[in-house]
């Protein structure tokens, strides 16, 4: 599966991270990550350990004017959620979070 914010620019494969049992898509370029159902909500019980770890600093941090799903290869549509705007595909509800929109969600619902 290609990063949806460096495939704009060039194909980029998103890598898996391990979280406790969970799986997550990053990006090794942007630091982005896509969440599919239900991830962020596991990954909240999970607490700020896993989640500072996952949300990671990166070299490169370049954004997208408009992310496509990588699955549907469908425009995902800008949310905001508790003032942290994110991007949803309404099909698969893949959510793309650009580094740091994690922890800040994170922040937000404590």
């Amino acid at each position: 599966m290609n990063c949806p914010n460096c495939s704009t620019f060039d194909e980029v494969a998103m890598e898996a991270v391990s979280c406790a049992d969970t799986k997550i898509d990053r990006c090794p370029i942007c630091g982005g990550i896509l969440l599919d159902k239900g991830e962020f909500q596991r990954l909240r019980t999970m607490g700020n350990f896993y989640i500072e770890a996952l949300d990671v600093e990166v070299e490169i941090k370049h954004n997208a004017p408009g992310r496509y799903c990588p699955k549907w290869n469908r425009s995902m549509e800008r949310e905001v959620i508790k003032g942290v705007e994110i991007d949803v595909c309404k099909q698969c509800k893949y959510i793309w979070l650009d580094r740091g929109e994690l922890f800040a969600l994170q922040k937000q619902f404590q």
